[in-house]
């Protein structure tokens, strides 16, 4: 058996928008999804040719390995890339002393993409898509987020982007792309595209521990029993900034540290969205103790929903992937979304208008 960690996101934005009363013209969940299916995995492309974004500062392209639907729902599976350079991939031996570490390079070739997969829940009815969690330390949300606003905004059938002479004609259109002869949409500038899911969280819940703010009482962090905080003239915020903030977790020996602190509902709402913002990652992961209850820890990854499943995989025999259509069947057989989810919380405002 496979362990398997869910977790829960509410779609706040999916499809075409107009921009005068934020309203949903086209391409709700369903069809973006199916469109998305046709497109990277139907159309029978190249892998290198189903990025939807350039790379930035933060992280590099992603590329769709598969897609599978069944029951209204999908489950998607993405290939994020990894920097590289032309000798090939560095790596260390992580057992070595500091200064006595040497470092080599493994080859690939100019075809070959190094990275990881990410896989996504799409449940459409509910309005929540579930991130898996497999052996991999990271969810890859923000690059999925990124792909999903790429396609809305360049690969749909209601992207208008061609060259008339010296004129470069692009936008968005609601009517689809015609499927013989010319294409003479006129882009329709009311129109925008949005894409932006949130964590659903639990009873715990990030705005109750900033209103809580003032009964913070300590501050705590799994960390490296190699780490340690030596500033003692830093201001609380520099401590608490560097404490929680600079040290990465270690998979090897850690230590639990509590800080006694006395914080203010600014200083919580940033160490939040530190965590949001590095893709909920563990080395951001911060617990708090309040007054006259010292022996229970409020984690943040403890106010997003989640859940672990034990998964019987079926690997695809040639690319040791798992088959995400036999994934998804057993997710489907075996979790029960409404008894997780209430259908009519936390909907979107244009919901009553929502198309499939």
């Amino acid at each position: 058996m496979t362990k398997l960690q869910l977790n829960f996101y509410n779609i706040k934005t999916c499809g075409i928008y107009t921009r005068k009363g934020h309203e949903l013209k086209m391409l709700g969940p369903s069809k973006l999804f199916a469109e998305l299916k046709k497109w990277a995995i139907d159309s029978k492309k190249p892998l290198i040719e189903t990025s939807t974004y350039s790379g930035n500062k933060n992280f590099l392209e992603a590329f769709c390995l598969d897609v599978a639907e069944s029951n209204g729902q999908f489950l998607i599976s993405l290939w994020n890339k990894l920097p590289s350079s032309k000798y090939g991939v560095g790596v260390v031996n992580g057992s070595k002393n500091s200064g006595a570490v040497e470092v080599s390079n493994r080859r690939i070739s100019q075809k070959d993409i190094p990275g990881y997969p990410s896989y996504f829940w799409v449940c459409p009815k509910h309005h929540v898509i579930i991130a898996l969690r497999f052996d991999i330390p990271t969810l890859g949300i923000s690059q999925f987020t990124e792909y999903m606003k790429g396609f809305l905004t360049h690969y749909t059938p209601h992207t208008v982007q061609r060259t008339e002479g010296k004129d470069v004609i692009q936008g968005l259109s609601e009517f689809p792309k015609p499927v013989k002869g010319a294409d003479s949409r006129v882009p329709n500038t009311s129109l925008y595209p949005r894409f932006m899911i949130s964590p659903r969280h639990a009873p715990t819940k990030h705005e109750e521990i900033t209103e809580r703010a003032d009964s913070i009482r300590k501050l705590v962090k799994d960390v490296s029993v190699y780490n340690s905080l030596v500033d003692d003239d830093a201001s609380v915020v520099e401590k608490i900034r560097t404490f929680f903030n600079d040290l990465p977790p270690s998979k090897e020996r850690t230590m639990r540290v509590q800080m006694p602190v006395t914080i203010n509902s600014n200083e919580v709402k940033g160490l939040i969205r530190k965590y949001e913002e590095s893709d909920f990652s563990e080395a951001y992961n911060v617990g708090f103790v309040f007054k006259g209850d010292s022996n229970h820890i409020v984690w943040l990854d403890g106010a997003n929903k989640k859940e672990d499943f034990q998964y019987e995989p079926l690997w695809k025999v040639k690319n040791q992937q798992p088959d995400l259509f036999h994934l998804l069947n057993n997710l489907q057989s075996k979790i029960d979304l409404d008894a997780h989810i209430k259908v009519d919380e936390e909907k979107p405002k244009s919901d009553a208008k929502r198309p499939a």
